[in-house]
């Protein structure tokens, strides 16, 4: 094959590979993949620096449909996007089945703030070191980018604590409605 085809096709195939780089090493590579079919820009390497705060939920129950919820405030007011794919989160992601974005009150972002603080999200270890994963289960990953700061927490099937309550929190203001014996 000769050098400029063998370059061209190498150029293609690369184009063709896109890896925002959503999460540090120590988290999952599979989350990643989901957040793409989501559309979901990368907080971990932001593509345009913002002067506000963007926090992001990614719940990834394996055999259920993954779901995004990312709230983030800027100097006119906070929003939230929710995204929903077809597929499971311990599988094959799907595409985009549900994609919403709406307006978020002020009482509401600050109540979300109230449990970022009483979770001490950002003194949260990435990973729960008596954490045990399993084969069945969900993968819950909360991250926050604010004032220059990245930190993600990623835990395999929390049952309690402030840190289920503010993920929970931010489920209960997307208005999703998710059976009990489904939001594990």
């Amino acid at each position: 094959m000769k050098p400029l085809v063998l370059v061209s096709l190498m150029l293609i195939a690369a184009a063709n590979v896109v890896d925002p780089h959503y999460y540090p090493s120590d988290v999952s590579f599979w989350a990643s993949d989901h957040l793409k079919a989501m559309h979901e820009p990368s907080l971990f390497h932001p593509e345009q620096p913002t002067q506000g705060e963007e926090y992001r939920f990614l719940c990834l129950r394996t055999f259920h449909k993954p779901i995004a919820i990312r709230i983030w405030s800027e100097a006119d007011g906070a929003q939230m996007r929710v995204v929903r794919l077809s597929g499971a989160g311990g599988y094959e992601p799907g595409h985009i089945e549900s994609d919403m974005t709406s307006h978020v009150s002020p009482e509401d972002w600050k109540r979300f703030r109230d449990f970022i603080a009483k979770a001490q999200f950002w003194r949260l270890p990435t990973k729960d070191p008596n954490e045990e994963l399993g084969t069945d289960g969900s993968q819950w990953i909360l991250e926050g980018r604010a004032t220059g700061k990245y930190h993600v927490v990623d835990h395999w099937s929390p049952t309690g604590g402030a840190y289920v309550e503010c993920c929970r929190f931010l489920v209960s203001l997307a208005k999703l409605q998710i059976p009990k014996d489904e939001f594990y």
